[in-house]
């Protein structure tokens, strides 16, 4: 699972495949108002490697971080497992 969060975020934003984190790279350059052309110079590496990138391609890991650390975001590895006070909600919702 990877979280992808900044300071400047008020909680972090999960992804548990590849396309889902594509996805909030995806997310991000554009609330950020950079093309895909624009990330791709920046890393000096292909559009279309920015495209597979956030498709959910099998792309370098060096590409992944740089686009991350070129958005200002960063990634955290976190348990995916609920805690026992989730645990405890869900059962409880299920009760009702």
């Amino acid at each position: 699972m990877y979280e992808i969060s900044n300071t400047m975020d008020t909680a972090p934003r999960t992804a548990f495949t590849a396309q889902e984190l594509g996805r909030l790279i995806r997310d991000t350059r554009k609330a950020l108002g950079k093309s895909q052309t624009a990330l791709a110079e920046a890393l000096q590496v292909r559009r279309q490697t920015i495209a597979e990138l956030e498709a959910g391609g099998n792309v370098g890991l060096h590409v992944m971080f740089s686009a991350l650390t070129y958005l200002g975001k960063g990634v955290a590895i976190t348990d995916a497992r609920p805690t026992a006070a989730a645990m405890r909600a869900m059962l409880e919702d299920e009760d009702e």
